[in-house]
């Protein structure tokens, strides 16, 4: 490229940073390209990005999603994953439902069964929060479903290559048991991972001691340590397989090269 057209490239590049910063808009490059659900309020997504500008920044990934759903999800920024292979970030959004406490509800109107309408006819429902209390959530009458979808369509235009998130599948994370150790992002929110271990292993949740209900798979970003029973069932695998190609069946010496 000649200087000129370096130099155009240059300015333009600082334009769309300059119109990032202002706007909030995290980046511009950014787009939906699938999603699924993960629960009655969460979604896990695919979201594409400019392969030239690599991959965006935590913060960048919020504003983008503030600014293209007007607020209506959160990020959850345990689940942010990288697949430059794919020029693509897998997370999870909750929509975003801020609760309030149930004394507010004294000044709108019942309508039976833990709901409430107020003044502006937002209608409202008493639910448990994660720590017990009685919270009141107000009711959305948008579908998540309609949203995303209405986003895929929206950014079908060919800019990029077709991603989904069956793409990413890991075996390591596929090959789960009960008893592993693992790292998993808290559905709740908040930034840092955590480790636990599996009691209940399905096809598309787990179940994870000390906590309550059961977990989207997805959630689940890595093994940290298998279970005694499968590290012992692979040593016993390694041994045969030493003793039989590298030790004349002689499964002592391969039991001491694999230990």
């Amino acid at each position: 490229m000649s200087d000129i057209g370096n130099k155009m490239a240059a300015r333009l590049r600082e334009k769309i940073t300059d119109h990032e910063r202002n706007t909030r808009c995290g980046r511009v490059d950014l787009a939906l390209a699938d999603y699924r659900r993960v629960g009655a309020h969460d979604v896990q997504v695919m979201v594409e990005y400019a392969r030239d500008r690599g991959a965006p920044q935590p913060s960048q990934l919020c504003e983008w999603v503030t600014a293209e759903f007007n607020g209506g999800f959160r990020t959850n920024l345990a689940t942010v994953r990288n697949h430059p292979e794919l020029s693509a970030m897998t997370m999870h959004l909750s929509e975003n439902r801020i609760p309030m406490p149930t004394s507010r509800c004294a000044s709108m109107l019942k309508l039976g069964g833990g709901q409430y309408i107020d003044k502006h006819q937002n209608q409202w429902s008493v639910e448990k929060a994660a720590n017990g209390e009685d919270v009141l959530v107000r009711s959305s009458d948008v579908q998540i479903d309609d949203i995303l979808e209405e986003r895929i369509n929206r950014q079908r235009s060919g800019r990029y290559a077709r991603v989904h998130l069956g793409m990413v599948r890991t075996a390591g994370v596929a090959d789960l048991e009960a008893g592993d150790t693992v790292l998993y992002a808290d559905p709740a929110g908040g930034q840092l991972q955590k480790t636990g271990v599996l009691t209940k292993v399905g096809p598309k949740s787990v179940t994870i001691k000390g906590m309550k209900g059961d977990l989207d798979r997805s959630y689940v970003v890595d093994i940290v340590d298998k279970n005694a029973a499968a590290v012992k069932k692979e040593q016993k695998y390694l041994i045969d397989f030493f003793a039989e190609n590298l030790f004349a069946g002689d499964k002592a010496t391969a039991a001491k090269a694999v230990k």
